[in-house]
């Protein structure tokens, strides 16, 4: 009985004494990812042109709108004016024919003359008005007709 009770005792510690240095491991799993910043435009408002008093220059008379949504500061370039319909008409000689221009609510502005592309920063994050403008001055008294433009605008984060 003695053996079997030493024996008990023996194992009991053997036993409590690999349970308590029973050794812990522990792994970290890390997760990595890079949000690209984006912009989207939201609806376009078309402007609207008429010729001025003179009859050589399309002015803007209602701007252009359309609001952009940034997720970090931007560049927001613009084209010069491209005729897309009407009676052709030819630049008149010099800088400064054929002229458009941005204006946000953030007081950004740029302006694209000839066939300039030109940006301006968006600093902000959320979303602006951009107002778009233009004019062309012809050559010659603009003949009678419909005349289509466009400026095309192009956000990069």
């Amino acid at each position: 009985m003695k053996l079997t009770l030493r024996n008990l005792l023996l194992a009991g510690v053997v036993t409590l004494g690999s349970t308590t240095f029973a050794s812990q491991t522990t792994a970290d799993v890390d997760f990595n990812g890079t949000v690209a910043g984006a912009c989207t435009f939201g609806a376009v408002t078309n402007g609207v042109i008429n010729a001025n008093g003179v009859g050589d220059r399309l002015v803007t008379t209602t701007p252009g709108r359309v609001s952009i949504t940034c997720s970090q500061p931007a560049q927001v370039a613009l084209t010069a004016p491209i005729q897309q319909s009407g009676p052709v008409l030819t630049p008149a000689a010099g800088g400064g024919s054929v002229v458009s221009g941005v204006t946000s609510t953030a007081g950004a502005n740029a302006t694209a003359t000839g066939t300039d592309s030109v940006a301006m920063s968006l600093p902000n994050v959320g979303t602006d008005q951009l107002d778009v403008t233009m004019s062309f001055l012809n050559n010659a008294a603009l003949p009678a007709g419909s005349y289509g433009f466009r400026v095309t605008l192009t956000a990069t984060p």
